[in-house]
């Protein structure tokens, strides 16, 4: 696995929830200002810690969304070291308090300002080079021909390594070919990514928690230690560092965090009023 961070900050960050309390003293000992924590709640909320003009047609790292890279640029768990050290006891309440805390600053005014220029601030600015019908053509048409050599690999029973090269060409292939089908690409996904109504986005990432919580399998077994901890089982090694932070968090945890998304999900995601978490923590 990637150098452990805080067990405890590690499945609240998995998709909404960050590394901190509700009392001062908690967060001053961890290093953590209020604001360096609500912008951690926004970034994993939105997916996107960077809020630059969304444009697909840009070439992130030459390496796949799947990479670490990629997903540093979604996903990231603040370093607490001293987390151990403060956090030893009731693991259960401390996360219960952290949830609490996500959901308040969810229903804080200072919230939708942040989301809302955050949004702003990600709006496309241009449109990619559209395909004229020939040059769509031309991409069905090499589909079809992947298609017909990936049958012809697997009926030759060639290795797996090559056989899922070719399948995920031909993915790569048939999203290309449905990106065609949008006539504005960049705005599709920025309204998915900042939908309108922040609701929406906080919503998602919550669920999201759920599907990945569901999972993962908190018996499984690590081997060596710091930097060279990785999974005995090679699959779970290439999971996600979402399925991962999950894990390290433990069923204690995430048994308490899946409750209360579960309730917060029945009850609505936000409130009418908004309240300041300025008025309510006090640096």
């Amino acid at each position: 696995m990637k150098k452990k961070t805080g067990m405890l900050f590690s499945i609240i960050m998995v998709l909404v929830i960050s590394a901190f309390t509700l009392t001062d003293s908690i967060i001053k000992q961890l290093g953590i200002s209020h604001q360096s924590a609500q912008q951690h709640i926004l970034n994993n909320i939105i997916g996107d810690f960077r809020h630059e003009p969304v444009d697909i047609s840009i070439a992130e790292d030459g390496s796949g969304p799947a990479s670490l890279g990629e997903q540093l640029k979604a996903f990231r768990v603040p370093r607490i070291n001293q987390l151990a050290a403060i956090i030893q006891n009731d693991k259960a309440g401390a996360a219960k308090e952290l949830c609490n805390y996500v959901k308040q600053y969810v229903n804080s005014e200072e919230f939708i300002s942040a989301y809302t220029k955050a949004r702003e601030s990600a709006k496309p600015t241009n449109e990619p080079y559209r395909m004229d019908a020939a040059g769509i053509a031309g991409l069905k048409k090499s589909l079809k021909e992947m298609e017909d050599g990936l049958a012809k690999m697997k009926a030759a029973k060639m290795p797996a390594g090559a056989v899922q090269q070719m399948e995920d060409g031909i993915a790569a292939q048939k999203k290309m070919i449905a990106a065609q089908n949008d006539p504005t690409p960049n705005k599709t996904k920025w309204n998915k990514m900042y939908p309108q109504n922040p609701a929406d986005a906080v919503k998602a990432r919550l669920q999201e928690y759920l599907a990945i919580a569901a999972t993962v399998d908190f018996t499984a077994v690590t081997t060596g230690s710091g930097k060279n901890k990785v999974f005995v089982n090679p699959a779970y090694e290439k999971k996600s560092l979402q399925w991962k932070a999950v894990y390290r968090a433990g069923k204690e945890v995430n048994t308490v965090v899946t409750a209360f998304i579960n309730q917060w999900l029945k009850e609505g995601i936000m409130k009418g009023d908004k309240q300041k978490m300025a008025d309510l923590y006090k640096e």
